[in-house]
């Protein structure tokens, strides 16, 4: 049955409340250790994660988190070893508690603070996104079994389904199911092993252990005394296709393990949108060196704006006021690392967000516009940004340009609000895409400052569509999008033309024929992958 009535109502939402998952930070590691069966490790923390239960809650109009004084804040938390245990059911719009076990107390006094894990979802939601992981993940493997084994088309297929085997552990990992990720490793531990000798495997371990640190470099040592009087140090790491210039205040560790989990990411795109395809028409042009530069430095403004100048020697351009309100920045240069990522460290700032969300936009420019500098479609590098955000964490807290959350709508619109609960981020952009989004040949032609929210859904959306569904017809499609748009007076014709032949449709508007395709696959759910991907 579909579900487009259900996903629909989500733009319909008449309550201030919206599904939520709080974090609980714990004044005393003893303390938390009392509740060691539902910690999961966040940000270098361990928390409980849940959903509020009793003297908690979250107000969306504020923003803020509100709990009574006294009393001990109760939450509904996950089964850290079966996503798919949810401790409740829906009776209409009313939650019904159907596992008390998984209702945890924690006194007042043991609370350090509260946060929020994550806005706009909760252990229904991330129940269904793990039900339609694990079909994806099964068809996968089906597709491997029907494959001699051992042949190229075998070893592909193979590599596929780990690849989303790993996604799903960093799902798993990024979200509170440890025990579950747990079990997980060890199988994808098994898989490996069958393949492990082989050149796509290789290629990708390789990558991946790439990472190193290097030393920081003369010139941004001297550049760090004259901007900071001595308070800045700066530290570099870098891998195979990345690097990362970072503030000393950050931990060695995990930029070494944002830069692995970039090498996944991209190893991931190439096994899903490159190897299947390549041939002498169809090139892989991801490049086997450094293409993008990411800089995490201070917060403080005037620092930030110094070194963009006088380390990377860009200029801030004609609209600098309103790019130095921004805690990110991007730039494009001539020689490699040609694709530069300039962000301050605001607090709580999402490194592997920040990482996700625009490594999809490298790998946009990169492998659909042959690395042109300047791509012309900015709703293809939304799109990919986005689905490299869900895919590999399951959120996306990185815009380039406002979007609200699905909780901005419930507080507009009062008459279906707690069912956002029951669904995932991804079902509620799919209905604002379906609801508002524009035809695809519309949504090429507008810019980023253009977009709105619904726009930039059908971008995420029809990506997905052209990823899971479309095969190597649908990356043609992408290329040729992009190669079209590089004569602006024709663009549409020229890439209308290339369409009709890449699909082989005759008589009809091949916009109309891939939008209805696309219409069809999301009112389902899209099914397939309708979900968040991980390491």
């Amino acid at each position: 049955m579909r579900i487009l009535t259900a996903i629909a109502a989500l733009l319909l939402l008449t309550s201030s409340a919206s599904a939520q998952l709080l974090a609980v930070y714990f004044k005393d590691q003893k303390d938390a250790n009392k509740f060691k069966n539902n910690l999961v490790l966040y940000k270098g923390d361990y928390v409980v994660v849940g959903e509020p239960y009793e003297n908690v809650r979250f107000e969306a109009e504020t923003n803020t988190i509100i709990t009574v004084p006294d009393k001990a804040r109760g939450f509904l938390v996950a089964d850290s070893d079966d996503p798919l245990k949810v401790p409740y059911k829906f009776d209409g719009d009313n939650k019904v508690v159907t596992a008390k076990k998984q209702i945890i107390s924690i006194p007042e006094n043991q609370v350090e603070r509260i946060a929020l894990f994550m806005r706009d979802n909760s252990l229904a939601g991330l129940a269904r996104d793990y039900e339609s992981r694990k079909k994806e993940l099964d068809a996968l493997s089906a597709a491997r079994d029907g494959k001699q084994k051992g042949s190229p088309q075998w070893m592909n297929a193979h590599q596929r389904m780990v690849s989303e085997m790993e996604k799903l552990l960093s799902w798993l990992e990024t979200t509170c199911y440890p025990d579950a990720a747990k079990k997980l490793e060890k199988e994808i531990v098994k898989q490996q092993k069958v393949v492990a000798a082989e050149a796509i495997a290789a290629r990708g371990i390789a990558a991946k252990a790439s990472v190193k640190l290097i030393p920081t470099t003369p010139e941004l040592v001297a550049v760090a005394q004259s901007v900071s009087s001595g308070q800045d140090a700066f530290k570099i790491q870098e891998s195979l296709h990345c690097r990362i210039v970072y503030h000393s205040s950050i931990d060695d560790e995990r930029i070494k393990a944002v830069l692995e989990f970039a090498e996944q990411a991209i190893e991931s795109f190439r096994l899903d949108f490159v190897d299947p395809y390549v041939d002498a028409a169809y090139e892989d042009y991801i490049p086997e060196r450094i293409f993008c530069e990411y800089f995490f430095g201070p917060d403080d403004i005037p620092r930030h704006e110094k070194y963009f100048t006088a380390y990377y020697h860009q200029s801030w351009g004609e609209h600098k006021d309103d790019r130095l309100k921004s805690e990110g920045n991007g730039a494009e240069r001539s020689s490699p690392p040609e694709l530069l990522h300039y962000w301050r460290l605001a607090p709580d700032l999402d490194i592997e967000g920040v990482v996700a969300h625009s490594l999809g936009h490298d790998l946009a420019q990169i492998h659909y516009d042959r690395n042109r500098l300047g791509m012309s479609q900015d709703w293809l590098q939304e799109g990919v940004g986005l689905y490299l955000a869900l895919e590999w964490l399951g959120q996306n807290n990185v815009n380039c340009k406002a979007f609200a959350p699905p909780s901005e709508y419930a507080r507009k619109n009062k008459s279906e609000g707690d069912k956002a609960k029951q669904l995932g981020l991804r079902d509620y952009f799919n209905a604002l895409a379906i609801e508002k989004g524009p035809t695809i040949d519309k949504l090429a032609l507008k810019g980023l400052f253009d977009m709105e929210d619904a726009d930039m859904a059908k971008s995420w959306s029809f990506f997905d569509f052209i990823a899971k569904k479309c095969g190597k017809q649908g990356q043609l499609f992408l290329r040729a999008c992009c190669n079209a748009s590089r004569t602006k007076a024709t663009f549409v014709k020229d890439w209308r033309a290339k369409a009709e032949e890449i699909f082989d449709v005759k008589g009809q508007d091949v916009f109309a024929v891939i939008d209805k395709r696309w219409k069809d696959f999301a009112e389902v759910g899209q099914d397939t992958g309708d979900t968040k991907r991980n390491r």
